[in-house]
């Protein structure tokens, strides 16, 4: 038994000396791979949206499968005045999206161009976010975060529908990236920058809100190492502007409460089979 057991001994050590190897030499290939990746990052990211967008055009002209998708189109194709007026039912999504599609459907109403704009502004997006992560971590880290993000289903599945996700993900991320540059460099031309962005952002989706309470979170644990006084009254401005977009949300809020307290009181109505409360 002794003979096995520096034969044993003997495995061990082998095994750790593989591994420990095999950590030498992932590590200096990663370091490798991240270095060309630092240096040659414009290539990397072309050959990235190129099949990124592909994937995405594929399969573009594929019948509608929702009754919201033609209710979009529908809603984009009434009157400028009656879209920036809010005069269509779909209280759940601000103007930008319908106004930007209205002008899309003037060339036409096939399935794969009224999908065009959210396939766009989803590589808008994957640009935003690489120049917006290579700040944190580097070029070959923002790489990485446009390719997890490009292939992600989710993204992927809003970035080939009817949707004004992929908008609102790019304006989310320029309204950061504006940030960090204005405090950076204080120009007035990115404050200008940042104002409109923000204000678009609330016309686009509601969750907005979200990233405005972030963003004044942050201002207000950062504000006594650095002048924020032009952001605040930028963000102000920006929130005044958007009061309407703020009181459609308001309304719909107040309609969900009463929806809901309408199905508590009757469920089987509301719920049918599959009510929660039993």
């Amino acid at each position: 038994w002794e003979g096995w057991g520096y034969l044993a001994v003997f495995l061990v050590v082998m095994l750790l000396g593989w591994i420990l190897l095999s950590f030498r030499l992932t590590a200096a290939v990663c370091s490798s791979c991240r270095r060309f990746l630092d240096k040659n990052w414009l290539w990397v990211l072309l050959l990235l949206l190129v099949p990124l967008a592909a994937l995405r055009l594929l399969h573009l002209d594929l019948p509608f499968d929702g009754d919201y998708m033609t209710q979009r189109v529908f809603f984009g194709s009434l009157d400028i005045s009656d879209i920036l007026l809010h005069r269509y039912s779909d209280q759940r999504h601000p103007q930008m999206f319908y106004l930007i599609l209205h002008f899309f459907l003037y060339l036409g109403h096939r399935e794969w161009l009224v999908r065009l704009p959210a396939v766009l502004f989803s590589l808008t997006a994957l640009v935003s976010l690489f120049v917006l992560a290579r700040r944190f971590v580097g070029n070959s880290g923002g790489l990485l975060s446009v390719l997890l993000l490009g292939i992600s289903f989710p993204f992927l599945h809003h970035s080939c529908d009817v949707s004004d996700i992929t908008l609102f993900v790019t304006l989310v991320l320029l309204s950061c990236l504006l940030l960090l540059s204005y405090l950076e460099k204080p120009v007035p031309a990115r404050l200008l920058l940042f104002a409109v962005v923000e204000t678009c952002m609330f016309y686009t989706y509601h969750f907005a809100v979200l990233v405005l309470a972030a963003q004044v979170m942050t201002m207000l644990l950062h504000a006594r190492s650095r002048s924020w006084r032009p952001l605040w009254l930028a963000l102000a401005a920006s929130v005044i502007l958007a009061l309407p977009a703020f009181s459609d949300l308001l309304t719909v809020i107040l309609s969900d409460i009463q929806t809901r307290q309408l199905a508590h009181l009757f469920p089987h109505h509301i719920w049918g089979e599959n009510t929660p409360w039993k």
